[in-house]
Parts: C-alpha cells; sequence; structure tokens
C-alpha cells in the first residue's frame, strides 16, 4: 500500500470510529455506517460536517434547485441532521401572448 492508500485507509477508519461513537449506532437504531459519508469533509468531538449538496425540491409548487450543506451533531445517543440552505434557484418563467 502506497501513502495515499495508507491515509485514505486511515481517514475511513478514524470516521468509522467516531461515527460509532453514538450508542444509537452501536445499538442498531441507525445505521452503521454513515449514509452520507461520501461526501464527509471533516469530523472532531460530536459534529461532522459534509460537502455541498444540490438537491431538487418543491417550493411554492415548483422545482427549485436548493444548494445545501448538512451537519451532524451528536446529541444524547443519536445523531441529529442539520441542513442549512446557502442557495435556492427558482426557474424563470416566461410568459407567452
Amino acid at each position: 500500500m502506497d501513502v495515499a492508500g495508507a491515509k485514505a485507509l486511515s481517514w475511513r477508519l478514524a470516521q468509522q470510529q467516531h461515527w460509532q461513537s453514538a450508542s444509537a449506532v452501536r445499538a442498531g437504531i441507525q445505521p452503521a455506517i454513515d449514509p452520507d459519508g461520501y461526501v464527509l469533509e471533516s469530523f472532531h468531538d460530536g459534529v461532522r460536517t459534509y460537502g455541498r449538496q444540490r438537491r431538487i425540491e418543491m417550493i411554492d409548487g415548483r422545482p427549485a434547485r436548493i444548494l445545501c450543506r448538512v451537519t451532524k451533531r451528536l446529541v444524547g445517543d443519536l445523531w441529529q441532521e442539520d441542513v442549512a440552505v446557502e442557495r435556492i434557484e427558482l426557474p424563470v418563467l416566461s410568459r407567452t401572448a
């Protein structure tokens, strides 16, 4: 294994250990592996920060592109998710006569 591979494996093991610090994970109440782990950017203490994500959601009956960032905090025994919306893009409706 090269240095880059060793670093990646070390990161993966450390973040998995961090995820399992929640007793809800160990008890099978929450998933054994973080379902958003593929976009995890950082973790420390009881906080996990993820990269920006684009989602499509309905706003006022219209689809909108949402740019958001997810943070998960260890609250008691559970990981709780907080979604911070950074930008909302509504499609421009053209009027035809």
